[in-house]
């Protein structure tokens, strides 16, 4: 009614949609390839893009887990409980390291496109839309008054 609004920036170009595609996909694929040996990897790129706190503490704990597994498994005798407790932490290692990466990404992603269509205050905060001209002025009150007769009409 007073404008269209603010106008969206426009989507980004295709080169950089599949670059972010071909990165998410390799730092997934990286922890489950390797058995978790290299869990620690997609946690180093959320702990350098982000900078959280949190997600340095994840970092060192997925890298800890994974290289002491490793050491477990490369260690231990054959076939011995330990070696088969170092396998498991690795594999889960490589499974938690993947869907943090992923649900941590993602959200990264939503939050950046909400920042980026949001240039402005949310839409309460906008200033109301200036006095109508006089011609407007003068249907507004025509318009009610007929409305204010026709209700009259229909009460009889």
């Amino acid at each position: 009614m007073f404008g269209t609004g603010p106008i969206p920036p426009p989507p980004p170009a295709l080169g950089r949609r599949v670059a972010t595609l071909l990165l998410r996909a390799f730092f997934t694929v990286v922890p489950l390839a390797t058995i978790g040996i290299l869990a620690w990897v997609p946690m180093l790129r959320l702990a350098i893009g982000r900078g959280r706190f949190r997600d340095w503490i994840w970092f060192g704990v997925v890298a800890v887990l994974s290289t002491g597994s490793f050491v477990l498994v490369g260690s231990a005798a054959e076939d011995s409980a330990w070696q088969n407790t170092g396998g498991f932490v690795l594999v889960s290692d490589a499974v938690f390291a993947c869907v943090y990466f992923l649900v941590s990404d993602l959200r990264r992603q939503d939050e950046r496109r909400v920042q980026q269509h949001l240039p402005y205050p949310p839409y309460g905060a906008y200033p109301p839309p200036a006095a109508p001209a006089g011609r407007i002025v003068q249907v507004r009150a025509e318009l009610d008054e007929l409305s204010a007769y026709l209700r009259r009409q229909e009460g009889r």
